[in-house]
């Protein structure tokens, strides 16, 4: 099964728990968002503001804090507003691995234009859902086709 898409087809019924639709998978995104937070914070504080990927760092870190959120919203209340910022964030950390990636390769410079670039790829990947509305499977090959650019060999 070396590089298939796992398929899933209907959706198991869940108890709710604790108000929550998904209380596992809300409980794991909570701690990733709390974890993020708090390196967040460790970044913010401890690492010199002199350090050239600094910035790239906190930005990087709050895309995961941002994202664990939506995915701790979705879990929880399966609405369709939860469902689409969930689907939007989902790229978002892969999309900022990638320029965090660009950044340290090119050693913090040309810092804006990587910016920019980051954000147009992320801005076509919101439009698309959007618009589109792919589905999860569509957007789970998005991810992993995007992962495999940040895999090394």
């Amino acid at each position: 099964r070396h590089n298939q898409v796992p398929q899933f087809y209907g959706k198991w019924p869940f108890q709710r728990v604790l108000l929550l639709s998904e209380p596992a998978s809300s409980l794991a995104s909570l701690a990733q968002f709390l974890c993020s937070i708090f390196a967040l914070h460790q970044i913010t504080f401890l690492l010199p503001k002199s350090s050239p990927l600094r910035s790239a760092w906190r930005l990087h870190t709050s895309t995961v804090a941002i994202t664990s959120l939506c995915s701790f919203l979705h879990h929880g209340r399966e609405t369709e507003l939860f469902e689409l910022l969930d689907s939007i964030s989902s790229v978002l950390v892969v999309t900022s691995s990638l320029a965090l990636l660009a950044h340290r390769a090119l050693t913090g410079k040309h810092g804006k234009l990587i910016f920019l670039a980051t954000v147009a790829l992320f801005a076509a990947h919101l439009v698309s859902v959007i618009l589109l509305r792919p589905d999860h499977h569509h957007l789970f090959q998005v991810i992993m086709n995007n992962s495999h650019v940040i895999e090394p060999n």
